[in-house]
């Protein structure tokens, strides 16, 4: 079974396509950002900050498989993270507003069966449609802001600012699930635990 280490309502929706039995928690983690200029170095280290304070709690003995993940957007050499309030939400916004961003959703896996940590991240590029400041105060009204990087979801309301995307829709939402995929396929995952025939 697979311990899911994130609180996030969208990486366990999107875990659960896959079929694979998990078990979503996650403690308080101490965030902070890598000394890196490799965005997406950032990324990874990020997710395995995050793993390594998971695996000091007692409940992921209980697992054979731990994820973590982290998001982050970049904009012109800018990382976006969680906005702290509506102020800085706006901020965001404003900064996304016609313009392309990078989403770098990252993946580590613990297997406890050798021990082993795989990590890996994926990419996905993003365009906005131009906002006028009255749609950014609407949209911050909503409060959708709250604790999404970048200050938008693209599984709400925020999706209606997109133009187009490059790259999976499930990277910006939190969990690549190709990546994760690919994750599974290099510790042998039996596949008969995704693809399961129709019968059963």
């Amino acid at each position: 079974m697979l311990l899911l280490a994130s609180n996030s309502p969208r990486r366990a929706e999107l875990l659960k396509k896959t079929g694979i039995e998990f078990y979503q928690w996650a403690p308080d983690y101490d965030e902070f950002f890598p000394n890196t200029e490799d965005i997406r170095d950032a990324a990874i280290e990020l997710s395995k900050n995050k793993l390594q304070q998971v695996m000091k709690y007692e409940i992921t003995k209980k697992f054979a498989l731990v994820l973590t993940a982290d998001t982050i957007i970049e904009i012109n050499g800018m990382v976006l993270g969680k906005p702290e309030n509506k102020k800085e939400a706006k901020r965001f916004l404003s900064l996304l507003s016609g313009k392309e961003h990078r989403v770098i959703t990252s993946l580590c896996l613990y297997n406890k069966e050798n021990s082993k940590i795989i990590s890996d991240a994926e990419t996905t590029y993003v365009k906005f449609s131009s906002l006028s400041d009255e749609e950014i105060e609407s949209y911050t009204n909503t409060k959708e802001w709250r604790g999404a990087a970048g200050a938008y979801r693209i599984q709400g309301m925020g999706e209606l600012f997109i133009e187009w995307i490059k790259g999976t829709y499930s990277c910006v939402m939190g969990l690549p699930l190709s990546c994760f995929y690919g994750i599974l396929r290099k510790i042998n995952f039996p596949y008969r635990k995704i693809f399961r025939p129709l019968d059963e």
